[in-house]
């Protein structure tokens, strides 16, 4: 690294980077499964029409702060905190089994 031009400094952190950055990415984006586009389909649409664009985070808020269904709200969300958990047991399981060596 002393003798290294800035060239291979670049190179080195554009390349082998993102193949360390993979598991992060998988856990990120399954814990963000329901909740990222709670906002985008809320403020466009509110779920409709009907319940076509409809995700399960808008549909604990409904339930929960809309309609008062505070225990059906906190069924839903655990349902979810299940899937996120499956979703991700998965991904770390499959990056274990592909391990990269540093």
């Amino acid at each position: 690294m002393a003798q290294a031009s800035q060239y291979q400094l670049f190179d080195i952190g554009w390349t082998r980077n993102p193949v360390y950055l993979a598991p992060d990415v998988l856990v990120t984006r399954a814990a963000g499964f329901g909740h990222v586009s709670l906002d985008l389909i809320y403020g466009l649409t509110s779920g409709g029409p009907g319940v076509a664009t409809q995700v399960l985070a808008l549909r604990v808020f409904e339930e929960g702060l809309r309609f008062f269904n505070y225990g059906f709200a906190s069924a839903i969300s655990v349902v979810l905190l299940g899937l996120v958990a499956v979703i991700g047991m998965i991904g770390i399981f499959l990056f274990r089994r592909f391990e990269v060596t540093y």
